[in-house]
């Protein structure tokens, strides 16, 4: 499947070349991953997804990135938590054919104001013993070489709790971005005093009066908690956020940020803001290396 690679102001040709370029060299880098064996069904590094089975989008974005796995998050397994039923059993078996590892979630019959047990999904791998360290990522996101430099960065050169990724300017007021979000787990436990992310949660709803979104949980919960443990890469907003630290530019003009959603067909969705935004946000050059 090729992914397309946009640019400014090149001839068909030229981006057909670029193209055909980027891809061989994943192509060549995929190949030499699954032959040398790096790709681990059971890692103690896991990238945690949750899988909407009515999502095209989302379904052909598990495939795509768990293809990704191996050239860009070398050493890390890909744990997708579906509901039972809800995605088409081929599907399921060519994302395990793939060293992904599927679990199978069911409601519990958990209520709190605002509370849904889907807002936890994404992050039930913290409570899981023999993970080390975590990532959350969206299946319509697709991997990327500077995502993994900035968690490379975190993981290896710092002790920090948590990591968060700002690469968007919808990102700029989000102390948290939900699907760019990555722990240590027992620091992350020590951190919540002992408790498992699902009560934390939970209990987050129910002393709030009004519903929260998934995003309001992470910023007006659990960010005020890991707030001193963290380290953020941020290409836009660096300089609002504490423990904030620039990312790498982009290794070419294109309008795919990290954390974009891509569709079914492989492109990216960007609108025209976003186009004249991420221009103008390479000129903030203070925020990126």
């Amino acid at each position: 499947m090729l992914t397309p690679v946009r640019g400014y102001h090149l001839s068909p040709c030229m981006q057909l070349s670029r193209v055909l370029s980027h891809n061989a060299y994943v192509y060549y880098r995929y190949t030499d991953a699954i032959t040398k064996g790096t790709t681990p069904r059971n890692s103690s590094k896991v990238i945690s997804m949750y899988l909407r089975g009515n999502d095209s989008a989302s379904v052909w974005g598990a495939v795509r990135n768990a293809q990704l796995l191996p050239v860009i998050f070398p050493g890390w397994a890909m744990r997708i938590y579906v509901k039972p039923n809800s995605v088409p059993e081929v599907f399921l078996k060519l994302l395990r054919s793939l060293f992904c590892q599927i679990i199978d979630i069911k409601d519990d019959g958990d209520v709190a104001p605002g509370w849904s047990p889907e807002m936890a999904m994404f992050y039930l791998t913290a409570d899981d013993p023999s993970v080390e360290m975590f990532l959350v990522r969206s299946p319509r996101g697709r991997f990327t070489s500077r995502e993994a430099w900035a968690v490379r960065e975190w993981w290896r050169k710092t002790g920090t709790a948590c990591h968060v990724i700002r690469d968007h300017h919808s990102h700029v007021n989000r102390a948290i971005v939900e699907n760019l979000f990555g722990c240590r787990t027992r620091k992350l436990c020590s951190l919540l005093g002992g408790k498992d992310i699902k009560n934390f949660f939970r209990d987050c709803a129910g002393t709030n009066k009004t519903s929260f979104s998934e995003s309001g949980y992470l910023n007006k919960c659990l960010y005020p908690i890991v707030k001193d443990d963290m380290l953020s890469h941020d290409s836009v907003s660096c300089e609002k956020w504490s423990n904030s630290i620039p990312l790498p530019s982009a290794e070419s003009k294109t309008l795919a940020y990290i954390g974009c959603p891509y569709s079914a067909h492989e492109e990216p969705m960007v609108t025209r803001e976003d186009n004249e935004l991420t221009i103008e946000n390479a000129k903030n050059t203070s925020c990126l290396l």
